[in-house]
């Protein structure tokens, strides 16, 4: 089996996943959200990271992360990613609707966020394991709908014409043809072809041919083919035609 397939690889890259989502959001997202522009914005927290830095007891990386990115030219430009610490810093300095609403934004990202780290590996296996037995459990109803379907469908009147060809030239062929005595005789061929549609329905357990389940249309050929009249049946049938030969002898 391959390792990097089993479910509990899948269940540790989905923790992994999780775990390493940046526990911060980008200065491009903050500029917009506070209606300021981005560059402004780096000016300022290059300001403050300046401020900060004189202290020692302070850690500028808690609050920002210097990143870049790739304009749509190809060049690339600075950027931050503020952490929970830097999202407060710059909403001290807002004031009204804005800072109102960049605190709740902040805030709900990023218990949005702790809330997805505490996924523990075992949490994410359960997670995969229930999600792939949902799978399974749907995939089986579907078969299972697809085979009632199919053991539903009933023959098409092309198909039921077609085996009750089958079924006559079987009946025929048992009797001896149609130029036999025994085929001409109307209530032998009566009782003849009585005896084979009741057989049929009793093996295939239907009411009446047109019953017949498409799927069991090759089966049915089977039965058609191995088919022969009874024992007594076949005596008069014997009896009839043995009869025309030796009319013809005599």
């Amino acid at each position: 089996m391959n390792e990097f397939k089993t479910p509990m690889f899948q269940a540790m890259q989905i923790a992994g996943r999780v775990k390493e989502q940046q526990q911060a959001i980008d200065s491009r997202d903050v500029a917009d959200m506070i209606g300021k522009r981005h560059d402004h914005l780096v000016r300022d927290i290059d300001t403050q990271i300046e401020v900060m830095s004189q202290s020692p007891e302070l850690g500028t990386d808690d609050y920002y992360i210097e990143s870049s990115y790739q304009a749509g030219t190809g060049k690339k430009y600075r950027c931050y990613l503020l952490t929970k610490l830097g999202c407060e810093m710059i909403a001290n300095k807002l004031t009204g609707e804005k800072g109102i609403l960049f605190t709740a934004f902040y805030v709900k990202h990023f218990n949005q966020m702790e809330q997805a780290q505490q996924v523990s590996p075992e949490q994410s296996l359960a997670m995969l394991f229930r999600s792939q037995a949902d799978l399974l459990e749907e995939t089986q109803c579907i078969k299972n709908d697809v085979k009632f379907l199919k053991g539903e469908m009933r023959l098409s009147t092309s198909d039921e014409q077609m085996f009750s060809n089958l079924a006559n030239q079987r009946v025929t062929k048992s009797l001896g043809g149609k130029k036999a005595r025994a085929y001409k005789d109307a209530s032998l061929r009566q009782t003849v072809y009585s005896q084979f549609w009741k057989e049929f329905k009793d093996y295939f357990e239907i009411a009446r041919k047109g019953d017949l389940p498409r799927v069991k249309l090759q089966e049915a050929k089977m039965f058609i083919r191995e088919w022969t009249p009874n024992t007594e049946n076949r005596m008069t049938i014997s009896k009839l035609n043995d009869q025309l030969e030796l009319d013809f002898e005599s």
